[in-house]
């Protein structure tokens, strides 16, 4: 296995075979896209943590549901990295902090999770949040030159 292994949680209308983890799976590391049940959340918790205590990730990557998963969910590897792109935090769990090492991508222009809900995790955190961008959906172009310069670092 070359490169690092990244664990991406899709969102709740999504899947493993979204573009997302479709660009993901060129960046030449090794992937895990588990499906997330969308009907219950404690079972989509269960995947994802079994998951990661399988799988052990450098980085962790959570877009929307996907991201209030990797928020409740418990990582025990020191140097891992967490990315949530437009992290459903406040529909979902009872995660209301992550480490201050997590980026956060949301575009200002998202019209199904507040980007302002980004902002107070962003500060209660102290972690980076980064405006990227331009609907929900973050399938643009500069999400995923930020997601690429995140893996690389």
């Amino acid at each position: 296995m070359k490169g690092k292994t990244i664990l991406f949680f899709h969102g709740l209308e999504s899947s493993p075979l979204s573009e997302k983890a479709k660009f993901l799976a060129t960046t030449g590391h090794h992937i895990v896209t588990p499906w997330l049940p969308s009907d219950d959340w404690e079972e989509a918790l269960k995947v994802a943590q079994e998951c990661v205590d399988a799988y052990k990730p450098d980085i962790i990557v959570g877009s929307s549901r996907g991201g209030a998963v990797a928020l409740n969910i418990k990582n025990e590897k020191k140097n891992s990295v967490l990315i949530l792109i437009a992290p459903a935090w406040r529909k979902y769990g009872n995660a209301f902090k992550t480490s201050p090492k997590t980026t956060i991508l949301h575009s200002k222009k998202d019209q199904i999770i507040p980007y302002t809900d980004s902002a107070r995790l962003a500060a209660k955190s102290g972690c980076n949040l980064h405006e990227v961008g331009s609907s929900h959906r973050m399938n643009e172009g500069d999400v995923y030159e930020m997601i690429e310069k995140l893996i690389r670092e």
